[in-house]
């Protein structure tokens, strides 16, 4: 997704700060719920052209979405977060879905936890304007955190008419990627791929809880697993089990195998 600037996203925290306002105005006794309607209620506040004009965008001039055409979106970031009561911290993002016409928006580096409420809430929001949505989520197996963050993986938000061209999904298990397969006509079609690479070079002074660490500590349950068979069968561990952990040289070799199996499926 492009990055937005600031007048962007001041617009939409301004819209977002009349919301909560009128929460407060309500009756204590009355359940207060954010979702995207609020948003779309005041969308008259948020003019097509400004939006269009403070987004730094590559590529062509932002329009309106022309009958056939598919928008696909991408934005690291940083973590979604739910922030209180209805998700009002991820209004942003799922506003931005729906003003931007997206049909597929990809959220590497989500940090989301496969047992947390993120995702019900946040498709929750983008099914309220009676458009249907599909999330595909892959995040890791660790054990460090049974809340709503768990460091690294990726999420992706399918919405609208895209969702009924939905074949099959995958996901990593160390929540690096995940991909979705897309009907299309003339019996092709198209595999859209989410991915996120950790940023660190060296797990040098980083927490256990990190994507980093994690993926190394899964590099060396697999070494120990290959070393103990080969041992079992008396064999000579080769050096290629001694070699040197490094999640981001990984995930592009992983990476790579998965692209080739996909394209001979």
């Amino acid at each position: 997704m492009p990055k937005r600037k600031t007048k962007t996203k001041a617009t939409l925290q301004a819209v977002i700060r009349r919301i909560h306002k009128t929460e407060e105005e309500r009756n204590d006794n009355q359940p207060r719920r954010t979702n995207i309607n609020q948003v779309l209620r005041y969308k008259e506040q948020i003019e097509t052209e400004e939006v269009r004009q403070s987004i730094n965008a590559t590529g062509d001039r932002l329009e309106d979405k022309k009958d056939g055409i598919i928008r696909f979106a991408l934005q690291n970031p940083n973590g979604i977060k739910l922030h209180g009561p209805g998700g009002r911290g991820i209004l942003e993002e799922t506003a931005a879905i729906q003003r931007l016409q997206i049909d597929v928006a990809a959220f590497p580096e989500c940090n989301l936890s496969s047992r947390g409420r993120t995702r019900e809430v946040m498709e929750n929001q983008l099914s309220g304007t009676g458009e249907s949505v599909q999330i595909v989520q892959a995040t890791a197996r660790s054990e460090h955190t049974a809340k709503e963050y768990q460091p690294g993986g990726v999420l992706t938000a399918f919405t609208g008419k895209i969702t009924g061209r939905v074949l099959e999904s995958h996901r990593d298990p160390w929540g690096r990627f995940s991909w979705t397969k897309l009907r299309g006509d003339r019996g092709e079609g198209v595999c859209s791929f989410t991915v996120y690479r950790v940023s660190q070079t060296s797990g040098t002074g980083l927490g256990a809880k990190t994507a980093y660490k994690y993926q190394v500590q899964q590099m060396i349950i697999e070494e120990r697993n290959r070393s103990r068979i080969l041992q079992e069968q008396g064999l000579s561990i080769p050096m290629s089990n001694k070699s040197h952990l490094n999640p981001r040289k990984r995930l592009l070799e992983d990476l790579a195998k998965e692209i080739q199996k996909v394209r001979q499926s």
